[in-house]
């Protein structure tokens, strides 16, 4: 899966194999299992709360290749 956003002045690319993708996904649901499948139940659950910054920087840093390039 590949894909691209702006942030900001940069064009971010993104790539997910399959496999990452399956293991993302994987993650995702053991979350909402541990902590709730409703929005609003995870928005008022502390540790929904806490523990949400380091899953997502698991993905990010782990399971996607991000490559930036600076618009002019």
């Amino acid at each position: 899966m590949t894909g691209a956003f702006m942030y900001y002045n940069e064009k971010v690319s993104y790539y997910i194999t399959e496999e990452n993708k399956d293991k993302i996904i994987k993650i995702l649901l053991k979350y909402y299992e541990e902590h709730s499948y409703i929005g609003e139940a995870i928005q008022q659950d502390d540790d929904a709360l806490l523990e949400a910054p380091n899953i997502l920087s698991y993905i990010c840093d782990n399971l996607i290749s991000f490559t930036t390039e600076e618009s002019i």
